[in-house]
């Protein structure tokens, strides 16, 4: 079995704050830390919501806006941006992702020829959305917060038999999430329950979750990343900045190295170690010529080169060829076997 490192994502999301020479820099800065992929969101503000839809309260960190679809349209990319975003991201050597809010965005992101789709939490219930990301054909990620089994299961229910690659994201769909609400642990049971591969959004202030989320097997960990958590927006403060983004990935990287593959594999040293430290039969006590050995006549005792206990019938009521010391190795050549 060879270890699969966790596929890591660094949620740009909407913390480019409408600024396409910002979003080029966290794209910049996020490969440069060991990001797999960049991801982004593909809205249309007029279209996603109604103008009378209420900020949740971590969005009222967003000043600059009035109302919940301003601040949208403060932070929607155009057409445009997401193909200057696209290239920029191919000449770096680094995935462009890209989260759609509706039909037409799939649409969209099938025409820039992403990889993969990821969808956010809060459209776990938009089944004609899923429906359009099944048509693609397309690898997806579906993130889980805010939802219960029965939801899940009616998402999965859309894409077609057989699967195309579905991962499920746990994810708490707080910004941020203290570390004692995180219930990594989740991860676990929507593999055990789904039966699909599975990850983890993390929206901790730290790495830890992240860490114990790769240590339970997830084949994807995603953070939300910005240049500066003091940034006027909604998502800053629950983002990782450059120092903490590092250390997730680091974080990362050396838990999914510790893991190993699972298999038995004896290191060299080891091999040494156990030649010295492992125990072999010695005698017990003096014995002379002709004495037939008895098993109170045998010790286990170091080395472990010589024969071992279990192998003790080779040696137990043959007689010796010579006399033999306290505390010398058995060898079959002093004895008439």
């Amino acid at each position: 079995m060879i270890p699969v490192q966790p596929f890591v994502i660094a949620e740009i999301g909407v913390n480019h704050n409408g600024s396409i020479e910002t979003a080029k820099q966290l794209i910049d800065k996020a490969k440069a830390l060991g990001a797999n992929a960049v991801k982004f969101q593909t809205f249309r503000a007029s279209s996603l919501a109604s103008p009378d839809t209420p900020k949740v309260a971590y969005q009222e960190r967003d000043r600059g806006s009035a109302s919940h679809r301003e601040m949208l349209s403060r932070l929607e990319l155009s057409l445009r941006d997401h193909h200057s975003l696209v290239d920029f991201c191919a000449a770096r050597d680094v995935e462009f992702m890209s989260t759609p809010y509706g039909v037409e965005e799939v649409e969209i992101l099938q025409s820039l020829e992403v990889q993969r789709i990821k969808t956010a939490s809060a459209d776990i219930v938009d089944l004609p959305l899923h429906e359009a990301i099944a048509a693609t054909g397309l690898p997806v990620l579906i993130s889980t917060g805010m939802a219960s089994t029965e939801e899940i299961q009616a998402a999965i229910d859309i894409y077609p038999d057989p699967l195309p690659t579905i991962t499920l994201l746990h994810a708490v769909s707080k910004y941020p999430t203290p570390e004692n609400e995180a219930n990594v642990t989740r991860m676990v049971a929507l593999a055990a329950r789904f039966g699909l591969p599975v990850g983890y959004s993390d929206h901790t202030e730290s790495w830890f979750a992240a860490a114990a989320a790769t240590a339970l097997g997830a084949r994807v960990i995603e953070k939300h990343f910005t240049l500066n958590k003091t940034w006027e927006g909604p998502d800053h403060r629950a983002s990782a900045d450059p120092e903490s983004f590092r250390d997730m990935v680091e974080a990362i990287r050396r838990v999914s190295s510790a893991l190993g593959s699972g298999e038995s594999v004896l290191q060299p040293e080891e091999s040494q170690m156990a030649r010295v430290s492992r125990k072999s039969l010695h005698l017990a006590n003096d014995i002379p010529a002709g004495h037939v050995v008895a098993a109170n006549d045998l010790v286990l005792m170091r080395p472990g080169t010589g024969i071992g206990w279990s192998e003790r019938s080779r040696v137990i009521g043959k007689c010796a060829r010579r006399a033999l010391q306290s505390g010398e190795m058995v060898r079959l050549q002093d004895l008439d076997v």
